[in-house]
């Protein structure tokens, strides 16, 4: 959720007149001023494989790629990075572990996943509760902290949902050659590019009291998070009259 916000936020981020960035997409959502975009069209053969073929040939500073959906892309996605280009994209995995994994399925060898890839952002999106009408009716202790139950009400601020809008939880792993090293036991060790990070950013919008607590744990549960020493005992308050 929100890969292409992500996406167009980095190469807004590193555009400049000195830096050469082509992009392949699926469609143009959001047109960059300097950046050649390429919009693909199934009807007359422009593909992420072959747009990405046609576009190495021009030999641009950045590539962005909408998606790694094939074997051919995600291969000659690969064999861009590792020849001097920098290459961002998407690929639909439920972790940092599965696309190294996703990668190999589709018929990249280990040692040249190990030597494109630079680094990995897993991210969700999660709701905000709305403060104008959340209504406290309990606490819980997670860790040393205490941290309220609140049931969502709805008001005209939030359009009668209980929220206002979503932010972003994410777990970021740089490839440095010590992680790259260690994907070589990537099948024996499932903490080897884990979204452990995200439990870290969930309990500190929790304690904020940014987020609805069952939506915190709605949100653990459905990622398969280890909360570790975030184990929790519920303490129900009474409910407030």
């Amino acid at each position: 959720m929100g890969k292409s916000t992500t996406l167009y936020s980095i190469i807004n981020e590193i555009k400049s007149d000195n830096i050469n960035i082509t992009t392949l997409e699926d469609p143009i959502e959001i047109a960059l001023e300097g950046i050649n975009q390429i919009n693909l069209n199934n009807k007359i053969g422009i593909t992420f494989s072959t747009g990405l073929r046609s576009v190495l040939r021009q030999d641009p500073d950045v590539i962005m790629v909408g998606e790694i959906r094939d074997e051919e892309t995600a291969k000659m996605a690969v064999r861009a990075s590792i020849t001097g280009h920098k290459v961002y994209s998407t690929i639909h995995t439920k972790s940092p572990r599965e696309v190294f994994l996703r990668l190999e399925e589709m018929g990249v060898e280990p040692y040249l996943i190990r030597a494109s890839l630079g680094g990995i952002i897993s991210q969700r999106l999660i709701r905000i509760i709305c403060n104008e009408c959340k209504r406290k009716i309990g606490e819980v202790n997670i860790g040393s902290n205490i941290v309220p139950i609140f049931q969502k009400t709805g008001c005209k601020a939030c359009n009668r949902t209980g929220f206002v809008g979503r932010t972003l939880i994410s777990a970021v792993h740089y490839l440095d050659k010590e992680l790259k090293e260690s994907t070589k036991n990537i099948y024996e060790d499932e903490n080897i590019l884990s979204n452990s990070e995200m439990v870290v950013v969930l309990k500190k919008l929790l304690i904020s009291e940014s987020i609805d607590y069952y939506d915190y744990l709605q949100f653990i549960e459905g990622e398969d998070l280890n909360e570790g020493e975030l184990q929790r005992t519920i303490n129900y308050c009474r409910k407030p009259s």
